[in-house]
């Protein structure tokens, strides 16, 4: 069992503060009184280790739960919203507090049934939200809120954000697994499973349709991998991400669909070189699933 606490800032950049343009459709201001974000995260986790259980069946087995809280204050976001002589207005603004909970647990197994069949995954459930904002543009004419296939992001309530909304592209549910095969040190497999239900791409939560251009989608994507190490630190990689085309949508544009990948390497050694494919048992799944595919 063990508990984290961590604090952190982010100042506002120049550009955030300071830069100001206009062009035919649209106004950007920037905001001089923005106010840096902070961020309070808690975290909570117990994990339990056991080696040879089942008769020896599985060769270790590794289960995790953590419970994590994130708050945020006066987080920036860009505003846009449209005047009464149809343009764009956009300009950086703060939330007055957000905050992300959730939980998520972990299960590495080693050896299964065989060795060098393993297994990791993971599946993360998270409530994201805006708790409390009263912060409005300071443009010095009348805005009404604007309306597109996914929606622009602020309801606006006598100037004030309605507080309460999903926070804009953090799916509730995320899940990762790899299963891997090593059947000799030089040869190895791996399958991996990445899956992430659908969320609002706008702060006002109006884009319900979220399976188009602009929107964020559910997403099932499938990848495999293999290496063969030819030479002492040398490596061939083949691939393929997105195994079966699953089309997704993530911001203004389609996520690749099948995508081929071959590549060779040469490892140079150290101590990150040792076992570094497959996560260890004491790491985080989405840590191991990120090194073996990278």
């Amino acid at each position: 069992m063990r508990g984290s606490l961590g604090r952190a800032y982010r100042f506002p950049t120049v550009s955030e503060l300071f830069q100001s343009f206009t062009v035919a459709n649209a106004v950007v201001a920037g905001n001089p009184d923005l106010r840096p974000e902070s961020s309070t995260a808690w975290d909570l986790t117990g994990s339990y280790r056991t080696v040879d259980p089942f008769g020896g069946l599985i060769g270790l087995v590794n289960p995790r739960v953590s419970l994590f809280l994130d708050d945020r204050w006066n987080t920036i976001v860009r505003q846009t919203v449209l005047n009464q002589a149809g343009q764009l207005g956009t300009q950086w603004s703060n939330i007055n507090r957000a905050r992300y909970r959730g939980v998520e647990a972990e299960l590495i197994m080693k050896d299964i049934a065989t060795k060098g069949l393993d297994f990791s995954g993971s599946v993360t459930f998270t409530d994201s939200r805006i708790v409390d904002n009263f912060g409005y543009m300071p443009f010095p004419y009348p805005l009404t809120v604007a309306g597109s296939a996914v929606g622009f992001p602020f309801p606006v309530s006598n100037g004030a954000l309605l507080a309460g909304n999903q926070y804009p592209r953090i799916p509730r549910i995320r899940i990762r697994s790899v299963i891997s095969y090593a059947p000799s040190k030089d040869f190895s497999f791996a399958f991996g499973t990445r899956y992430s239900s659908a969320t609002f791409a706008t702060l006002s939560n109006i884009d319900f349709n979220h399976n188009t251009q602009g929107g964020v989608s559910e997403q099932i994507l499938f990848d495999t991998k293999l290496n063969y190490q030819f030479e002492p630190g040398w490596t061939a990689t083949i691939g393929m991400d997105n195994v079966g085309r699953f089309k997704a949508y993530e911001g203004p544009h389609p996520l690749p669909q099948r995508t081929y990948f071959l590549g060779v390497k040469y490892d140079f050694g150290g101590p990150e070189s040792t076992n570094k494919n497959i996560v260890e048992a004491d790491g985080r799944a989405s840590e191991g699933i990120s090194s073996y595919f990278r």
